[in-house]
């Protein structure tokens, strides 16, 4: 398979090239994998200040606990010609590969492959039980929530991140909902900087 992508540089107008072998290989959620999930969980949940955690007095806000699967969509350009829109709740690749974010571009095509292989992954991973028993989630908040119905809370929903081959950089969906026509979200760069997560880019992607 090979993937062509028309990347703009200025007035310069670069083609990109992406061969990859068809079909895509199926691979498991390696434990590495996992564990790198759950460290940039626990850096979202400080650097983006999400106070969700039970030490935070008079948060009103949940974390969900599972990681959603943001699927990845190949074709940009549909039969006629004709420039497609990507599957509800879906990017495209090219939307990673070369992109510029903030000016910088994180995800070049070594890192095709690999991207695509992530996307034959679970559609939802539960983060790990040392971080879910520090937050408050639906879950640990069902009693609360049985005995006042009417109690309001704010629910974060993070993505499974999406790893550059080299595993040192990351894409993370971030959104926050508060009722039916309530809420935002963004985009998330994380870089492995001396061992550790940090979030390098924080984009915002919907407002309700």
């Amino acid at each position: 398979m090979v993937i062509i992508f028309f990347i703009a540089c200025g007035k310069r107008e670069e083609k990109l090239v992406i061969e990859q072998p068809q079909p895509i290989e199926i691979r498991e959620v390696s434990e590495e994998e996992i564990d790198e999930f759950n460290l940039i969980v626990e850096a979202i949940i400080h650097q983006n200040n999400l106070a969700v955690l039970k030490t935070d007095k008079d948060s009103e806000n949940l974390l969900l606990e599972f990681l959603i699967k943001t699927p990845i969509d190949l074709n940009e350009i549909d039969s006629e010609g004709n420039k497609s829109l990507p599957s509800p709740g879906a990017i495209f690749i090219s939307e990673l590969i070369g992109n510029r974010f903030e000016n910088k571009v994180y995800f070049t095509s070594e890192d095709s492959l690999y991207i695509m292989q992530q996307n034959t992954y679970p559609d939802t991973i539960k983060i790990m039980a040392s971080i879910l028993e520090k937050v408050n989630t639906k879950e640990n908040e069902k009693q609360e929530l049985k005995e006042n119905p009417d109690l309001y809370f704010g629910e974060f929903e993070i993505s499974i991140p999406i790893l550059s081959k080299d595993r040192q950089t990351a894409y993370v969906e971030l959104g926050y909902f508060c009722g039916a026509l309530c809420g935002n979200g963004s985009v998330l760069i994380l870089k492995k900087i001396h061992g550790k997560w940090k979030v390098v880019e924080d984009i915002s992607s919907w407002i309700s």
